[in-house]
């Protein structure tokens, strides 16, 4: 009989409340007032634990997002440390694996308009994360990209 769990929330408390006001003296199922409120009282407290856990959960997502400002500016400078290395650079299998940026010589011409080369990386972006959802298979280094195009600069 388990049901959409706000509606029997709901149900639980209606009851209970025409029970105190209606009758309260009155047994129904075999239990008086008191100990049907005993009966259903778990589904109260593991609703009340739910709500307490909800409030943590966001606490550490907020708590998650302030931390996640300096570990993306690291990964940046370490990205760029790479491509600025020339032991490596932005081709290497390195910069392949840790990021995914495409390789330097599967980027677009370089004559380009630099207008239409910034709309032909965001549109490859969209392609990607459509293709990364969609299962395409195209998850090879030289296919994707990184959702921050400026990242790879």
């Amino acid at each position: 009989m388990a049901g959409n769990p706000q509606q029997i929330a709901d149900d639980t408390q209606a009851i209970i409340d025409a029970w105190e006001e209606l009758v309260p003296t009155a047994t129904f199922a075999g239990m008086t007032l008191a100990q049907f409120q005993a009966a259903v009282q778990p589904s109260f407290d593991t609703r009340k634990k739910i709500g307490e856990l909800e409030i943590d959960l966001k606490a550490q997502m907020d708590a998650r997002d302030k931390v996640d400002v300096p570990t993306a500016q690291t990964n940046a400078d370490v990205v760029k440390a790479v491509v600025a290395d020339k032991n490596f650079g932005d081709d290497s299998a390195c910069m392949r694996k840790w990021v995914t940026c495409a390789k330097a010589s599967a980027r677009a011409d370089s004559r380009a308009k630099p207008r239409r080369l910034q709309q032909r990386r965001n549109n490859r972006n969209q392609r990607s994360v459509r293709n990364k959802h969609a299962g395409s298979g195209r998850n090879d280094p030289a296919f994707s990209f990184i959702a921050r195009p400026d990242a790879c600069k």
